[in-house]
């Protein structure tokens, strides 16, 4: 996984903030890609939450995505667990269509 920073933050591809949550944002596509290329596209400022709509739904522009080769967008994010001393277990996210 593709990790950069800023010199105060650390993030990490498929990772993303969208309105004080950390949400994981990955898409499907065809054909296959060299690792230069699915690094490229899962960097993709088209895979960020889109700021509009409503504040807890995630959302993304798919139509943009299209001509990427992308054909679906999935998303999970983290719930934490009681008593638990990890960050938390994946649960599944929906990710909607970005309204016309």
């Amino acid at each position: 996984m593709h990790i950069t920073g800023d010199g105060h933050t650390v993030s990490a591809a498929l990772w993303h903030r969208h309105n004080r949550r950390t949400v994981m944002i990955w898409p499907l596509w065809k054909p296959a890609l060299g690792a230069h290329a699915v690094q490229a596209l899962l960097d993709h400022p088209f895979l960020r939450p889109s700021p509009k709509g409503q504040a807890e739904t995630v959302t993304v522009d798919r139509m943009r995505l299209l001509p990427l080769g992308v054909f679906d967008v999935f998303g999970a994010e983290r719930q934490p667990i009681e008593g638990g001393k990890s960050a938390g277990v994946l649960v599944p996210l929906r990710i909607a269509d970005e309204p016309d």
